[in-house]
């Protein structure tokens, strides 16, 4: 979250993470106004595939840091999400979510263990449809990127996918309109993404391996013209798309006419329009009375001339270019820094008021941060008090000092004095009951179990096929215990084969000593098979 508006100027860095790029902005805000002071863009051409793509991140990290500013917002970008979101018939909320967990667990085999999952299941306004979406994230991408974070003491304050993104911009905006839907279209060099946006929330979505670099590739060849043979390496390739991109009317480039560029051009565009058409089709074809808008061009897709007019004369859509500066009066450049609007994308949602929470943080640093806001709290306490008492009893051993080496010459002195004297017994007194305090606070908190480890344990024990609504310890009879919550959905195999496998896997942990059935409740429908459990774990 942004510092309160009252507390003047703030600032926080703002990072995007794709596959074969990293986006690093630093922000300002002073009032109801942002301002970009700072803006660094690094593509990495061979992607995930270059052993030094996380040195890259790292180094770029580092010289990116200023050591005044201790706040992050991080937007993750594919391939390192994996997102899914339907527009439902209406059915029961849990119903959907039960539904939208199949899709994204099993369908698209993400598995709980490797990625982090957090979902938004919501009912349209005015209709009965549920708008369902899971969105999740490679865990070992983002413990890398905290664990680089916590190096310079950096403080990840927020989390979003492009997905979550795209759903709190283009409303934010008051981009959607009601009764009607739009659909967005954001280009990056090595994927595209599309979103169907329907009120305030995104209703289908789909990433395509098609981008940018595909277009431009398209033109990589070897052209004979009227007057010799003129060779398109991927720099003029690259100077084409950006410059004339799908060029209309008649001219010439370096003596290749514009029919020939276009004739080039034209099985890459077919493609991004058919899968483009394929996209909304299928919406369409589950809801044929939504009607699309408009068809807004995002990222990379602003830099190609003509390539927006291709795809409405395609798909009969009128189009409209997502041009950041022009549609958030709010958010300018700090002077001499020039950022390219096909580069902010949907980063610039963290400068909109966020609605639901998503919560990526891993449990072992959500834990490290609400333990250092706790330990920073008692710290003051304890600094302010020792302050006191350090200069109460600095004044009075100075006082005994002093009425010491004045005894014999002023016995009368030193018994209007002798009361302070005697208040210094009772400030060594305190300093002790202060010590003996300390010494109980950090008893107290050596006797707590491990929670880190029991959460990094239970995630590692946890099977797709089980999600964990709920986590509550108690103390009983001498023993701390913990209740878990939680459900089985599963299309394979028995449900409380997957529950025994479990308490098994839970028994054998060497933070469980004993695990008991508390209820079990199992819910049979025309959409998905259930078991809802309640399990008592007794910790060691």
């Amino acid at each position: 979250m942004w510092p309160s508006k009252n507390k003047g100027e703030s600032e926080k860095y703002l990072i995007e993470v794709s596959g074969d790029y990293f986006r690093f902005f630093l922000i300002s805000r002073e009032e109801d106004r942002f301002k970009i002071k700072d803006f660094k863009n690094i593509y990495i051409e061979k992607g995930l595939e270059d052993p030094e793509y996380w040195s890259i991140f790292k180094e770029a990290l580092r010289k990116f840091f200023r050591p005044q500013i201790r706040k992050l917002d991080l937007l993750i970008s594919p391939p390192h999400t994996a997102s899914c979101a339907k527009l439902l018939p209406p059915i029961p909320l849990r119903e959907a979510h039960n539904y939208c967990n199949q899709v994204i667990t099993h369908e698209m085999g993400i598995s709980r263990l490797s990625y982090y999952v957090d979902h938004r299941i919501k009912k349209l306004e005015g209709k009965d449809n549920i708008a369902g979406m899971f969105s999740a994230v490679k865990k070992d991408v983002l413990d890398k990127i905290i664990d680089f974070c916590m190096e310079l003491k950096i403080e990840v304050d927020r989390i979003e996918t492009s997905l979550i993104s795209a759903e709190t911009l283009f409303p934010g905006l008051g981009l959607v309109p009601q009764q009607a839907s739009i659909v967005v279209m954001r280009m990056e060099e090595s994927f595209t993404e599309l979103f169907i946006l329907n009120e305030k929330y995104v209703v289908s979505y789909n990433i395509l391996n098609f981008g940018l670099r595909d277009i431009k590739f398209s033109l990589v060849r070897t052209i004979y013209t009227q007057t010799q043979p003129v060779e398109i390496n991927f720099d003029k390739a690259e100077e084409i798309v950006n410059t004339l991109g799908y060029p209309q009317g008649e001219g010439d480039y370096s003596e290749i006419s514009y029919h020939q560029l276009r004739i080039l051009l034209l099985p890459a565009l077919e493609i991004l329009a058919e899968r483009l058409r394929s996209f909304i089709q299928e919406y369409k074809k589950e809801y044929p009375s939504e009607k699309i808008y408009s068809l807004y061009l995002a990222g990379k897709a602003l830099v190609m001339p003509g390539l927006g007019a291709y795809l409405e004369e395609k798909l009969s859509i009128p189009y409209l270019n997502f041009e950041p500066f022009k549609l958030i009066p709010h958010i300018s450049t700090e002077e001499g820094i020039e950022v390219d609007s096909s580069c902010l994308g949907l980063v610039l949602s963290f400068t909109l008021p966020e609605g639901k929470r998503y919560d990526y943080l891993p449990p072992h640093y959500r834990i490290i941060k609400e333990s250092h806001k706790l330990r920073n709290k008692v710290l003051v306490v304890l600094v302010v008090t020792a302050a006191l008492f350090s200069f109460l009893y600095g004044g009075v051993k100075l006082n005994s000092y002093y009425l010491n080496g004045m005894y014999r010459k002023a016995e009368e002195v030193y018994n209007e004095l002798y009361p302070l004297i005697q208040n210094v017994d009772q400030v060594e007194r305190l300093s002790k009951e202060i010590e003996e305090a300390r010494e109980a606070i950090n008893q107290i908190y050596s006797s707590y179990p491990d929670w880190v480890g029991i959460l990094k344990e239970l995630s590692n024990l946890t099977p797709q096929e089980i999600v964990l609504e709920s986590l509550e310890s108690g103390y009983e009879d001498g023993e701390i215990y913990m209740l878990l919550e939680g459900n089985i959905v599963t299309g394979i195999g028995s449900l409380n084969l997957v529950l025994n496998q479990f308490i098994q896997a839970l028994g054998s942990s060497a933070y469980v000593k004993e695990v008991r059935i508390l209820t079990t409740k199992q819910i049979s429908s025309e959409f998905i098979n259930q078991l809802n459990f309640t399990l008592k774990c007794y910790l060691k």
